[in-house]
């Protein structure tokens, strides 16, 4: 905290400082933090980190990072190289078990615990750049006419994941930073170009073999490279197949100690992507302007990379922010969670204070921001189980008396603190009492505190299964968020004309959970792979048990070619994102006679 020092104070400032010590005035007044169980805001993707380059992970790491158990980080999601056939091995000219790569191990302990798969290519294959290399070098990047087999490799990828392994990839990024030419695995690209490559290779490559698979970009070093994604932005041909916009932190800007400059959604991107930050760290020259050197343990580098996480979080409405790597390859710098010699930064527990109970399929919840100098608060919800989530960060050096209240909300009976502190790592604390849905909290100094109505879980979960709760916060039996989806396939035959749309088809989405112990259903949105297939009309509403609401899908086929996809159907019900097959064949205009 900046103080006055060696300076004489106006009578004017000395007036005001005086009012506000007497109460006629208030700068920085402390103020009730409400959460408002009814005000919705973004989807929950995870949090997460890397083992790009350092994987495949001891089975003791694998624990550590992705199992939800006392001392354990619940980290939700991964991101892992994509084979390029060179430093990554893998040969994914064919769908085969060397396809899909070193890291299978790492991807099933995170998909075991609840959390999802991400990938990133560092560079494509050396046969396939226009310098030969897995190294970056004048700019070299993808040859133009290798587009269609490298659209193919990757395609190929996410199938291998799923036949040789039975894993599902949630999303595939277009290239990591290809802003950057280094003189390790790196590939450059322009805007131009990714706009080519997804328009007229990946999309319809993913389309034909029928991926669900997000395709994301741009994933520049930093905020200041989201321009690499502007051409595609603004080109339906290519954003139809984008699933989402992501982009690395390093150009984080600290001022004081929790206000960090925003990386707002791009506003020349349509509106209802997904919005990720995918990589952030320091080490020697690059990362934000708090970046220390060495490797960092101690709470203040934490809370730096707090006020990050809960500014991109509650703040610019990302739906997931992972580090960089879960394990260095030394112990330098601060570009890992954990050193080489398996000394674990303050910083891996303050992601676990996300990861561990923001699971994936959570929403955001409205809730007080700052409601007081130097603290932060953020809220989420799952209302499969009615599950609360409350985080707040004390960044000031003295305890701060905040006090919490819950509205239009489930009563609750208490939450259960989790506290990393300089003294405490993920630590449990005494279970507070809930009086008509508030409670008065005594957050330590410097550290972050995350209220749970539910225990983490231990037992291993499906990808969207929630906690099991400590304390009911009803006398009802615990309900369970469950849908079933009506038909699970549209089949729209072969006389659709081509050019034409179809008869819109309808599917059936309805709250199976009971009318006394089930709980409303969140429907975020659907989408429909490929283009050919549109979502009519959506049904984004909250289903009570018994309830159900239609979601309309057309075909409109670009010529006779059979087509193949899916529309997925986002929501907080277990087993999301939901899929029905869809297919159909268009059929040649009937000429006049």
């Amino acid at each position: 905290m900046k103080r006055y020092a060696g300076k004489l104070m106006t009578t004017a400032i000395a007036a005001t400082l005086l009012m506000i010590l007497f109460g006629f005035g208030s700068a920085d007044a402390q103020t009730t933090a409400t959460i408002n169980w009814t005000e919705v805001h973004q989807f929950i993707d995870g949090f997460g980190a890397s083992d790009a380059f350092v994987g495949p992970l001891s089975s003791a790491n694998q624990t550590f990072f992705f199992s939800t158990g006392t001392g354990d980080l619940g980290l939700s999601m991964l991101r892992t190289e994509v084979p390029n056939n060179g430093d990554a091995s893998g040969d994914c000219t064919t769908v085969n078990a060397g396809c899909a790569g070193p890291f299978v191990s790492d991807m099933k302990a995170v998909l075991a615990n609840g959390g999802v798969v991400y990938s990133s290519p560092w560079t494509p294959p050396p046969a396939y750049k226009t310098n030969g290399l897995n190294t970056c070098t004048d700019e070299a990047g993808l040859i133009t006419s290798d587009y269609g087999a490298y659209a193919t490799w990757l395609a190929n990828y996410v199938k291998s994941l799923k036949t040789e392994d039975n894993i599902t990839l949630y999303a595939l990024s277009v290239q990591n930073e290809p802003n950057e030419c280094l003189d390790y695995d790196s590939a450059f690209w322009t805007a131009a170009e990714i706009d080519s490559f997804v328009a007229n290779n990946l999309g319809p490559a993913f389309n034909s073999a029928g991926l669900s698979t997000l395709i994301l970009v741009p994933e520049g070093s930093g905020y200041d490279q989201m321009s690499l994604g502007s051409t595609c932005a603004t080109d339906t041909s290519c954003n139809q197949y984008v699933g989402g916009v992501n982009w690395h932190d390093y150009d984080a800007e600290l001022t004081g100690t929790n206000t960090i400059a925003a990386d707002p959604y791009p506003s020349d991107w349509p509106a209802g992507k997904k919005y990720w930050e995918t990589e952030a760290s320091c080490g020697s020259g690059f990362g934000p302007n708090f970046c220390e050197s060495g490797f960092n343990t101690d709470i203040t580098d934490a809370l730096d990379w707090a006020a990050v996480i809960d500014q991109r979080i509650a703040v610019d409405n990302a739906n997931a922010w992972l580090y960089w790597w879960l394990v260095g390859a030394d112990s330098t710098d601060d570009q890992a969670l954990v050193d080489s010699a398996g000394t674990i930064a303050k910083r891996a527990y303050i992601l676990g204070q996300y990861s561990k109970f923001v699971r994936p399929g959570y929403f955001r919840i409205d809730a007080t921001h700052l409601p007081a100098a130097g603290v932060s608060v953020s809220a989420y919800q799952n209302t499969a189980n009615d599950a609360l989530v409350i985080i707040a960060t004390n960044y000031t050096s003295s305890e701060v008396s905040q006090e919490f209240a819950i509205t239009n909300a489930p009563a609750f009976a208490s939450l259960t603190p989790w506290t990393t502190s300089a003294s405490l790592s993920l630590a449990e604390q005494a279970s507070v009492s809930l009086t008509s849905n508030s409670f008065t909290y005594n957050l330590p100094a410097d550290s972050i505190t995350t209220f749970s109505s539910l225990t983490p879980p231990t037992a291993t979960p499906t990808p969207t299964a929630t906690p099991t709760p400590s304390a009911t916060p009803t006398s009802t039996p615990t309900p369970s968020g469950t849908v079933s989806i009506n038909p699970s396939s549209l089949n729209f035959g072969d006389k659709t004309t081509v050019g034409k749309p179809s008869k819109a088809k309808d599917v059936t989405i309805k709250n199976d959970g009971g009318k006394k112990t089930g709980a409303a259903v969140n429907v975020e949105m659907e989408t429909a792979s490929p283009p050919v297939f549109i979502v009519k009309s959506q049904c984004k509403e909250n289903l009570a048990p018994g309830k159900s609401c239609k979601v309309s899908v057309t075909f409109m086929p670009a010529d006779t070619t059979p087509q193949n996809g899916s529309l997925m159907i986002f929501d907080n019900a277990s087993g999301s994102p939901q899929s029905v097959d869809l297919s159909g064949t268009g059929a040649v205009a009937k000429k006049k006679k």
